[in-house]
């Protein structure tokens, strides 16, 4: 089973109205993973904002020579593992203790803006 296959049947939050959107696109010829939530912005008003979340997908999970591309279940947990970064990413946004926001992630288009913040 191909990446695309895998993610064609990826249903998040779908209770949640308008919920996510997980998909794949090709930006410069790499297919990268594309998370888009209407959530509510973690600054003051706090209005509903649409956000993109966007992965690029390694090659050895897209390109037909390599082993992995046809491993079902390692493209699940791929996903799965890129979601979490997407949620951990979120809880550094909405997490506040009084007027201090410390986990507050990089929005400069950093690569470690999913990574987990700082000890």
């Amino acid at each position: 089973m191909r990446l695309a296959e895998v993610v064609a049947t990826v249903r998040y939050r779908p209770g949640q109205k308008p919920g996510w959107e997980v998909s794949l696109h090709t930006m410069h010829g790499i297919p990268h993973l594309w998370v888009k939530a209407t959530v509510l912005d973690s600054n003051p008003p706090h209005e509903p904002t649409t956000i993109d979340h966007v992965l690029p997908v390694p090659a050895v999970l897209w390109d037909p020579r390599a082993f992995l591309a046809d491993d079902r279940e390692f493209l699940r947990r791929w996903v799965y593992d890129q979601l979490l970064a997407v949620e951990r990413h979120e809880l550094g946004e909405n997490l506040w203790f009084g007027d201090e926001r410390p986990f507050l992630p990089s929005h400069d288009g950093a690569p470690d803006r999913y990574d987990e913040p700082p000890r």
